[in-house]
């Protein structure tokens, strides 16, 4: 079994490096595994302390009323031998070494790295890190990070060596409204490695596509093995930083990784079938869409759009990444037509220019190109929800008679629901954008009922360039080369 599977799940844990003392590190880390709703056993170690957080602490790990599932360290770098060996002693066999001052600092803490490598070896411990931020399970209230996670459990999977990616993105991925799963921060792969990560993750349920922020890759035969196999059933998307000359600096002091030129790791994540992300954006607009929608059957794509620059811009951008905009039949025209106003257009884009019809808009249009054999996925402009709504109403004052802002509100989100619902019923990829983005209730429901939307249209089109081309990736022979297209 992969060690990642107990160190991930625990049932209990032991926490060395809390204290009282908010300011300090371990004490952060363990308020949040606290505060995340965590239902196992925790077991604060401290040599002063009779309560740490409220929990009854013990003064040593040889004084624990169980042996515990996984040790959690925050300790200064020196103490760190002594504490693992201790466990080591009493049983424990995984351990996340959150501590830092290892090999990432120079020759000394090369030599300490060793000492717990030799020590782990000789007791059979498995252990994440050193100087990594800790893990993250959203399914079972585990986080041991510095940060709090306020979203839904939701579907990405990730591993890094980055402890930045797995925590301090937790806002960002709350504004985009879309949740992880699980997280892994590796830091120096003293023991346990990103083959390891990927093993695991590929196989967890609620994991729908896994992100790897990388730095380098020590064991590159099973790194690409573990991936090509993986791929064929869940999406891998990478962010590689040590390419180039600052990069590659960057990532020895930080976690010593080795590394090679970006040309190289094109061609390992593309001989493994990894999606590259060129930066952090993208890796996570392509988890976001990867983790929500379905595969489309080819590159054919319809544009729906209530406004016709964001619906250039999105055709642009499919031509740029190698999605198709096929021109459509005269009888597609004319079912279109009959739901267009005078100033719309029927061809591809799908443009209504204007119009408040959402009858024509949520229901009719989507639904007629959704439902034609030619057209593979849909990209869609434009949402008005409950609050563009009311903002008309309070414009009007007493002018007019209008519904209450209360029965306007429930209408608009009553249509954004129904419209996740008819959309998600076809089996196709159907991706948006609205320059407000979550500001509007309707782009928030729209989220919340699984179809992704994205505050600038082209960010839309890649992740439907993104499904198309791990679509393909998942065609390729077992044992052959992979087939790409030029996108």
């Amino acid at each position: 079994m992969n060690p990642l599977q107990e160190i991930m799940n625990p049932r209990s844990i032991a926490f060395l490096g809390a204290s009282n003392n908010l300011i300090k590190m371990g004490t952060i880390q363990l308020l949040n595994l606290i505060d995340a709703g965590y239902q196992g056993n925790i077991y604060p170690i401290h040599p002063k302390e009779e309560f740490v957080l409220g929990i009854k602490a013990y003064s040593g790990i040889d004084v624990l009323p169980e042996v515990p599932e996984l040790l959690v360290v925050v300790l200064p770098t020196r103490l760190v031998p002594e504490f693992l060996d201790a466990a080591g002693k009493k049983g424990i066999k995984r351990a996340v070494i959150i501590s830092g001052g290892f090999s990432e600092v120079g020759e000394q803490g090369a030599s300490l790295q060793h000492t717990i490598r030799e020590i782990a070896d000789r007791y059979g411990i498995r252990f994440v890190g050193p100087n990594c931020i800790g893990l993250l399970n959203t399914y079972i209230g585990l986080n041991t990070t510095p940060l709090t996670y306020k979203m839904r459990p939701g579907g990405i999977g990730m591993a890094s060596h980055s402890g930045t990616y797995i925590c301090h993105i937790f806002p960002y991925l709350e504004n985009l409204g879309v949740g992880m799963a699980e997280a892994i921060s590796l830091g120096n792969e003293a023991n346990l490695d990103v083959v390891d990560a990927l093993d695991y993750l590929g196989n967890r349920p609620e994991v729908k596509v896994i992100c790897l922020y990388l730095e380098g890759i020590r064991r590159l035969r099973e790194f690409l093995q573990t991936s090509r196999r993986i791929v064929r059933n869940k999406p891998i998307v990478a962010l590689y930083v040590g390419g180039n000359e600052h990069g590659a600096r960057a990532a020895s002091t930080h976690t010593a990784a080795v590394s090679g030129p970006d040309s190289l790791f094109r061609g390992i994540l593309r001989q493994g079938g990894i999606l590259q992300a060129q930066d952090t954006e993208e890796l996570f607009d392509l988890a976001f869409v990867l983790s929500e929608q379905p595969l489309p059957r080819g590159r054919k794509v319809a544009i729906l759009t209530n406004s016709g620059g964001p619906g250039a811009a999105m055709a642009s951008s499919c031509s740029r990444l190698g999605l198709e905009l096929p021109e459509f039949s005269p009888s597609l025209q004319s079912r279109l037509r009959d739901y267009l106003p005078k100033t719309g257009t029927c061809r591809n884009p799908v443009d209504v220019t204007f119009s408040m019809d959402m009858d024509s808009y949520y229901v009719h249009l989507p639904t007629i190109l959704l439902e034609d054999p030619g057209i593979d996925g849909l990209l869609v402009y434009g949402v008005f929800g409950p609050d563009f709504l009311i903002e008309q109403k309070r414009k009007l004052g007493d002018r007019l008679e209008m519904q209450s802002e209360e029965l306007l509100f429930s209408l608009g989100e009553e249509n954004a629901r129904q419209f996740a619902q008819r959309l998600r019923g076809f089996g196709k990829p159907v991706i948006g954008a609205s320059f407000p983005g979550m500001k509007d209730r309707a782009v928030e429901i729209l989220i919340q009922g699984g179809i992704p939307h994205f505050p600038v249209p082209e960010r839309a089109v890649r992740g439907m360039a993104a499904l198309a081309r791990y679509a393909e990736i998942r065609e390729w022979p077992p044992d052959g080369e992979m087939i790409f297209s030029p996108a």
